[in-house]
């Protein structure tokens, strides 16, 4: 699915860990149905591996779709020895589950920064074609919008 096919509708800081899980650790599925129910149909997952697998499962059975944020893409913008790994080990995880929107990049990248988001975000199509990658530039960031918009990596590709 590309993201032209469905108005998505998220928040952009979700419910803070303490209290979307209960205490011994699980998460608190009537708190995923609070967003539901508040008309969100997009959420992110923020969490360890093992917690945004648990979350993409909670979403799937809601009807939702979910970004991961997985920390292992966000070490391997600065690893450059170990990026093809760090990025293939996150995107394996998530890649086959139904409920995955897409991959969380960085947010609020400097402009310097472009290139190597480029080269993980292609990395990240290469792998997984079928789902999304996400940064947010900050606003009036004018240098990184120009950066982007020449590098091919973020060209249209039909």
């Amino acid at each position: 699915m590309k993201f032209r096919d469905e108005f998505l509708i998220n928040y952009w800081w979700g419910i803070p860990y303490k209290y979307l899980h209960t205490p011994s650790g699980e998460i608190d599925v009537s708190r995923v149905i609070e967003m539901k129910e508040a008309g969100f149909n997009h959420i992110d997952a923020m969490f360890s591996p093992e917690d945004n697998k648990k979350m993409l499962d909670v979403a799937h059975s809601l009807g939702l779709k979910l970004t991961v944020w997985d920390e292992r893409i966000r070490e391997a913008l600065f690893n450059e020895e170990k990026r093809e790994e760090l990025v293939a080990a996150a995107v394996n995880d998530y890649k086959d589950y139904p409920a995955l929107f897409g991959y969380h990049i960085f947010d609020e990248p400097a402009p310097q920064m472009c290139e190597v988001l480029g080269k993980v975000r292609e990395q990240i199509t290469a792998l997984d074609p079928n789902h999304e990658s996400y940064i947010n530039l900050f606003p009036n960031n004018q240098q990184a919008w120009k950066t982007l918009r020449r590098l091919s990596h973020f060209q249209e590709k039909n």
